[in-house]
């Protein structure tokens, strides 16, 4: 249990600096503009992480046999929710569409990173466990 409280501590840590990095660099690129519709993208990650973490402990507890397949089922959904929630952002938005893709990427490729890492983890403790 304590280890999926720290992963969601961390998801959360790592989503709040990278939106502070965010606000940094935008304020120094482009000063007069910072939409609120930016601060929408660390809300929708913490709400994946937390969702992640949540179903993730589930199937941990009590279907380690389906763990792979939730993991892929959940890259598989964030990816498309993600692209549409892209596409529906790029579409409604007629000027500043390039600065909020590449925000949302990075969010994603770091996220994605620290997620895979911690699904390794676990994995390896679970193979540990069951050598023994």
């Amino acid at each position: 249990m304590r280890k999926f409280k720290s992963f969601i501590a961390l998801q959360v840590f790592v989503t709040v600096m990278l939106t502070l990095i965010y606000i940094v660099v935008f304020k120094y690129v482009d000063p007069g503009v910072f939409p609120l519709v930016f601060l929408i993208t660390p809300a929708y990650y913490i709400f994946f992480g937390l969702i992640f973490t949540l179903t993730f402990r589930y199937y941990y507890l009590n279907k380690r046999e389906k763990l792979h397949y939730f993991y892929l089922v959940f890259r598989t959904v964030k990816l498309i929710t993600s692209m549409a929630f892209l596409l529906i952002y790029v579409t409604s938005q007629g000027q500043r569409v390039l600065s909020f893709p590449i925000m949302f990427f990075i969010f994603y490729l770091v996220l994605l990173v620290l997620e895979s890492f911690f699904c390794i983890r676990v994995e390896k403790e679970i193979n540990k466990v069951s050598d023994k």
